[in-house]
């Protein structure tokens, strides 16, 4: 089990979602302005997603779920690669490389797995 968590944690640490930090101030309106807000709202909700995730993983062990744990973990990883997928889609399908479409992306599918999550916790 250890295992497979790790390998979602790399998942997640290595994925498309890894953005520079950067301060938003100073450029107000901008599209770069907007690209940052939307990176940092994304990295705020994903670190909501990763605790929220953890806390369902820890919660499944210590009831010794091992299916169910197996099931969300698969589930994650299929999330993380559907979220690139479909952020990538749409940003090409607007022209391609674009920060803005691709960082509000990122943000609107995390939020809704995070609100997924909260469901399965009850929350």
């Amino acid at each position: 089990m250890k295992s497979i968590f790790s390998v979602f944690l790399l998942l997640v640490c290595c994925s498309t979602f890894a953005f520079n930090d950067e301060d938003c101030n100073g450029e107000s309106g901008t599209t770069r302005s907007q690209a940052c807000v939307a990176t940092q709202t994304g990295r705020v909700l994903d670190r909501k997603l990763n605790v929220k995730y953890k806390k369902i993983v820890a919660t499944y062990k210590e009831q010794g779920l091992d299916k169910e744990l197996r099931l969300l973990t698969a589930a994650q990883r299929a999330w993380i690669v559907y979220r690139d997928k479909l952020c990538e889609f749409e940003n090409q399908a607007i022209g391609g490389s674009n920060s803005v479409s691709w960082s509000h992306c990122i943000a609107r599918l995390t939020e809704t797995r995070l609100n997924e999550l909260n469901e399965i916790q009850g929350d």
